[in-house]
């Protein structure tokens, strides 16, 4: 695997159980504000949903590179951010493109409907009876909150997986010979 996806997978989970109103509160507000792009004490309300900003913190403190990601957020446009910024890689996937590997962003709406989600793929999907079974983690839950599950990647809570991006064209493999393994050049 990606050495920059494996960093990026470990980074989102090492996140599972920050929201709002416990001890990762802190760390949360820091991780979704990009370090201080936005404000990160008025950026967060326990209404506002953060599985976009989730992906969009994590992309950022991975060292994903792209001129959205260093401008102050826009409210509401958090997905259609991380759309773009695939678009522009190249990196957009459908489903019928094959499965996604770990690393992916996995896409969920239903046409139609403003039910707009994204969560960050963490493991190689495992197909049994039809269903691609593998863990994966995100913002988007009660005060902000981030969690993680291993469930059926074709479907978030009744919205059926729409697209995916490849993280690959995000993060590409550096030669750790020339780097070390320590500090990639497309770390912050």
């Amino acid at each position: 695997m990606n050495p920059n996806v494996q960093r990026l997978i470990e980074l989102a989970l090492s996140y599972n159980g920050a929201a709002l109103n416990n001890d990762r509160e802190a760390d949360l507000r820091q991780l979704l504000s990009r370090s201080g792009i936005d404000n990160p004490q008025t950026l967060l309300s326990p209404k506002v949903s953060t599985c976009g900003l989730f992906v969009l913190g994590i992309w950022y403190a991975a060292g994903v590179k792209h001129a959205l990601l260093d401008h102050p957020y826009e409210v509401g446009k958090a997905i259609a951010w991380v759309r773009t910024i695939a678009f522009d890689a190249q990196a957009l996937r459908k489903p019928s493109d094959g499965l996604p590997m770990a690393g992916a962003v996995l896409h969920y709406f239903t046409h139609g409907q403003n039910n707009n989600h994204v969560e960050i793929l963490c493991a190689d999907p495992d197909v049994v009876h039809g269903a691609a079974l593998a863990l994966h983690c995100g913002g988007g839950r009660p005060n902000c909150g981030v969690g993680e599950a291993t469930s059926n990647i074709f479907w978030s809570s009744g919205r059926p997986l729409q697209e995916w991006i490849d993280l690959n064209l995000l993060l590409p493999e550096v030669d750790e010979d020339a780097y070390g393994p320590e500090e990639p050049p497309t770390a912050r």
